[in-house]
């Protein structure tokens, strides 16, 4: 949805009609890459964006962003914590770097909201 280039995101959320949803991030990343005159908001700000699309103006019930994915891979293990707890101190919500850690803690918060 944020890249200026492809359309591809919103026909998906909207014909999927999800539940829940789990924000992927590149940790650090501040503009769309290759194109750095498009900046990346605020995650609670992509959250709220991105649910307020999947209610497609009130036409669905909508999903809620229940967790963030960090991909975490140009940090060092230690930077790679402290940027996962500073995501969650921002959001109020499960942060996590799955290809590190595994998705347990991201799978729990999904089964907390069911």
């Amino acid at each position: 949805m944020l890249n200026p280039s492809s359309t591809a995101t919103l026909p998906l959320i909207r014909g999927s009609q999800p539940t829940d949803l789990i924000l992927v991030h590149r940790a650090g990343q501040t503009h769309v890459k290759n194109d750095p005159q498009f900046r990346i908001p605020p995650l609670m700000e992509v959250a709220l964006f991105y649910e307020s699309v999947s209610r497609a103006a009130g036409t669905f019930a909508g999903a809620s962003v229940r967790a963030i994915a960090l991909n975490t891979v140009d940090l060092s293990p230690e930077e790679a914590q402290r940027f996962i707890a500073m995501v969650e101190e921002e959001t109020g919500l499960p942060v996590d770097d799955v290809v590190r850690s595994g998705g347990d803690k991201l799978l729990k918060a999904l089964l907390a909201a069911a």
